[in-house]
């Protein structure tokens, strides 16, 4: 929550939020970036809520994340994307790396590793993302 408004001043314009639309995070986010005079949108990386099991990554949300990334970023824009521990942000980032940009598998899997994905629960929905995008 403190660190919201340093943000603004780091050029952020839109914090993404890649969390659960039911997972608790103790404030009112979006009213706090949008008071910070910097936009905010909620997609789940995951399909479902938060107590569902097993998880997988929605294609949908992937698909919405990768235009706005690429909207903001076009426009000279700077996006935080986020969850609460990194693991889905990362997560997200990889689909959109093997998706869009063309990377290998193993690249997009390595980069999020050096984004600081550790979850093997997010590499093992990841793994199946990528299987269906094959199929």
């Amino acid at each position: 929550e403190v660190t919201i408004p340093m943000l603004k001043e780091q050029g952020i314009n839109l914090v993404l939020s890649v969390r659960f639309d039911d997972e608790p995070v103790g404030f009112d986010s979006r009213e706090l970036v949008e008071k910070n005079g910097m936009s905010f949108q909620q997609i789940s990386f995951y399909k479902g809520k938060l107590a569902d099991r097993p998880r997988a990554v929605d294609a949908n949300a992937i698909d919405e994340i990768s235009k706005l990334l690429s909207a903001t970023s076009s426009s000279g824009g700077k996006v935080l994307l986020h969850c609460a521990s990194g693991q889905r942000a990362a997560g997200a980032l990889a689909a959109i790396l093997v998706r869009d940009q063309g990377y290998s598998t193993e690249d997009a899997l390595q980069y999020a590793a050096r984004a600081g994905m550790t979850s093997k629960g997010v590499a093992a929905a990841l793994v199946q993302y990528f299987d269906d995008l094959n199929n």
